[in-house]
């Protein structure tokens, strides 16, 4: 095995999205994060567009690691159990360190061990989705170790629901979360959370492959970034004057069709618009 993934499950700590959780009492955290509609659009995410992304990929032969908190109420825990249950793939880790990084690292420590040559570590959200090539590629990427550091696929879809309307337009962003990947040399656990992803490219040699449609992001009400995504938004709407356009509309469905088949844009809006209801 040499491809492994990370995700937060509305973890109660410190990461790159959520610092600002530290100052709060445990009492008034929990209550922030576990907030019933909050987790009802988490899970409505999860279960319709995360999950299959990480079920239909072509290179099955990964581990996805999701860390949820030990304060998580136990009608969520036992509903995550339940739906990644058929995914043997996922496995679920509880913790309480103060940081992300506390809880992986000692995962990633085990799982590498005795592992020889280069694994690659990638990060996903509990919204988000990625093309069925992800983990494939990404085994491929290995070999570019030690040469590379960083590896990184910025074209995909950004998928909102604003003021009654969902939209789905191509977005291209460099060093983008989705998909990220540390390529750890034996001996180096590091995990994708240890860094702010936007400017790892400044300090870290990085391979950027733009070609593939390879990431489906979404922004909605409960999203950890919710004012940034929205001026995102803004300024995305604004530049995409040719989002009807005939050609734009093939090349979505084309990318559709590699990555994510079965999956039109009429349902990524219907689901959407769903979320945005809960």
């Amino acid at each position: 095995m040499r491809v492994f993934g990370y995700m937060r499950f509305s973890y109660a700590g410190q990461s790159d999205a959520r610092a600002s959780r530290l100052g709060q009492p445990i009492e008034d955290l929990a209550r922030t994060l576990y907030e019933p509609r909050r987790m009802e659009r988490r899970f409505f995410l999860f279960e319709n567009l995360c999950l299959p992304s990480i079920q239909a990929q072509v290179n099955q032969n990964f581990r996805m690691v999701i860390l949820a908190s030990k304060i998580m109420p136990d009608v969520y825990k036992e509903r995550l159990a339940e739906v990644t249950a058929p995914v043997p793939q996922i496995e679920i880790l509880y913790g309480d360190g103060q940081h992300v990084t506390d809880v992986f690292n000692p995962r990633i420590a085990e799982m590498v061990d005795g592992i020889e040559g280069p694994t690659a570590h990638f990060r996903l959200d509990d919204d988000d989705a990625i093309g069925r090539n992800m983990t494939a590629r990404l085994e491929a990427a290995t070999a570019l170790a030690p040469l590379v550091r960083i590896v990184t696929y910025p074209s995909g879809l950004y998928l909102s629901h604003q003021d009654g309307e969902s939209y789905l337009l191509r977005e291209y962003f460099p060093n983008i979360g989705i998909g990220m990947a540390f390529l750890n040399m034996p001996g180096q656990i590091q995990n994708p959370y240890q860094c702010q992803h936007v400017a790892v490219s400044r300090s870290n040699p990085t391979f950027s492959d733009p070609v593939p449609m390879a990431y489906i992001h979404t922004a909605h009400a409960s999203s950890d970034t919710v004012g940034r995504q929205a001026l995102k938004f803004r300024k995305m709407l604004a530049a995409a004057e040719d989002r009807d356009a005939p050609a734009t509309i093939k090349r979505i469905r084309m990318g559709l069709r590699q990555e994510f088949p079965g999956v039109t844009i009429e349902a990524l809006k219907a689901l959407s618009a769903q979320a945005g209801a809960i």
